[in-house]
């Protein structure tokens, strides 16, 4: 077993805020995209194109999410670990 590095576990866990914070701005874009109501006015080929292009955003933001949250847990993992010192 290694001695705790408060250093590396201090830098570790502001990178974990960030990740945090950027997983927040990216699950809540999907409400910043138009809404059915803002979608009335278009119709035919545009709307078919539109509404495709917003599900593809939300698809892109559903992946950015999971990534990010994945990197967190990394991130807390071994903030924990340096906090500790084991796993080193």
């Amino acid at each position: 077993m290694n001695s705790p590095d408060p250093f590396l576990a201090a830098d570790l866990r502001r990178r974990e805020r960030q990740l945090a914070h950027a997983a927040d701005i990216v699950r809540t874009a999907p409400t910043q995209l138009p809404g059915p109501e803002s979608r009335a006015g278009f119709a035919g080929p545009i709307r078919v194109v539109y509404d495709a292009e917003a599900r593809r955003i939300e698809a892109l933001l559903a992946e950015a999410d999971g990534a990010l949250t994945n990197a967190w847990r990394h991130f807390t993992a071994l903030a924990s670990a340096a906090e500790s010192g084991s796993g080193r």
